[in-house]
């Protein structure tokens, strides 16, 4: 079994701030020279990069539980010394980390055996021992500056996750010492993005999700910002409201329709969660105007609403006459409903269009009631099939 990934040596508060100069003393001690990826200025933008620097896009897209899956892949031909995964191995040893030039060599030539249970074996030990260097620190050659320390790792298992960073290593060349500058990111959750770069796992929550996303667009690691968007997959009703508002400020709007496609579905559920309070007016009437939302009754989108703004009643008030106006659709209350639970609202009468969006309501009911004002008229939703499968939970 692989050793879990312990806390990887780090500075402490009050030396964070001087972790890189340090590094840069130590390698211009020993004749080094020191490139900091992010300053634009040190990366001279050559464009006769070699074209074998371009591997197949496929390759850099694939989906795995571990290294070692990268390495073999699941080719059956024996020639898989040609492989795009292997080219890109065969790249990244340029790169002089000299401790896996040998076990690339070694799993290239397993890969070759017709044997695939021995390539798995040494591809596994391959994937053990980078995971090794990394938990023991040695052999690193890219030092990761974050929010409160330093943490190093291995080039050439940072370009084998970015075409972006490979060839921007094979620029610097191998004798250059390398700072990436993550200074807005704490570092439990670097640590959490190199243990995936190492495993292949990583657990993706609200509270990393879009640091993650930042690091995978900035840097071009697909496979990391593939795990993040596959956490927008993994909807409840507790996260619905974080997702649908991250989506929506992200401009993904495939998956936001889809969040917002089980918000009105699990309306009952979702209302009730901390996050409902916190959602943005705009999305909040969206989800209210949809006539498939899944409710019992128009009083419920009602105590949703009220809940929505008392939570902030003095910004939000300002939002009561459009939220009645069309998302919450008070003719399909009752009389006694309007009377009992709406006007008991203080601040159903803080503006003159909250009293005309009431009093247009009684208007349509009494019209209703003198058989002046058709049923349809009314927009009903389609309250029926949730009625008939959640009745048990309807007031």
């Amino acid at each position: 079994m692989l050793q879990p990934l312990i806390p990887l040596p780090i500075s402490d508060q009050t030396t964070a701030n001087n972790c890189s100069n340090d590094i840069f003393n130590e390698c211009c001690d020993n004749g080094n020279k020191i490139v900091n990826i992010n300053d634009d200025e040190a990366i001279n933008n050559n464009d006769n990069i070699i074209n074998d620097l371009i591997v197949d896009n496929n390759s850099s897209i694939i989906r795995c539980s571990s290294l070692a899956q990268y390495i073999c892949g699941n080719n059956s031909s024996n020639n898989n010394t040609n492989h795009p995964v292997t080219t890109r191995m065969k790249q990244t040893t340029n790169l002089n980390n000299s401790h896996l030039v040998e076990c690339c060599r070694v799993t290239e030539e397993a890969m070759a055996d017709d044997d695939s249970c021995a390539a798995d074996e040494l591809s596994m030990k391959l994937w053990e021992y980078s995971y090794q260097m990394l938990i023991q620190q040695k052999h690193c050659d890219v030092v990761i500056v974050t929010q409160k320390g330093t943490i190093k790792a291995h080039r050439c298992i940072l370009a084998f996750h970015s075409q972006y960073l490979c060839k921007v290593f094979y620029q610097l060349g191998a004798d250059k010492k390398v700072v990436i500058r993550l200074d807005c990111i704490p570092i439990d959750t670097v640590r959490q993005m190199l243990c995936f770069f190492y495993s292949g796992e990583i657990k993706v929550n609200k509270f990393n999700l879009v640091d993650l996303l930042n690091v995978s667009e900035q840097y071009c690691f697909p496979n990391l910002q593939q795990a993040c968007l596959d956490f927008f997959k993994d909807v409840t009703p507790e996260n619905a409201i974080f997702l649908l508002s991250l989506t929506n400020s992200m401009g993904l709007e495939t998956m936001q329709q889809n969040i917002m496609c089980f918000i009105v579905q699990s309306f009952n559920q979702v209302s009730q969660t901390p996050d409902f309070v916190y959602l943005p007016f705009p999305l909040l009437r969206c989800v209210l105007m949809d006539d498939d939302l899944q409710v019992c009754n128009e009083l419920e989108v009602f105590y949703a609403v009220v809940r929505w703004v008392e939570h902030k009643k003095e910004c939000r008030v300002e939002h009561v006459a459009d939220l009645l106006n069309g998302p919450v659709r008070l003719e399909l209350m009752s009389v006694e409903e309007l009377n009992d639970e709406v006007e008991s609202q203080d601040w159903m009468f803080c503006n003159q269009e909250a009293k005309d969006v009431l009093s247009e309501a009684y208007r349509k009911k009494l019209l209703m009631t003198s058989g002046l004002c058709p049923a349809a008229a009314l927009r009903p939703r389609n309250y029926s099939n949730y009625y008939a499968t959640n009745s048990q939970f309807c007031c």
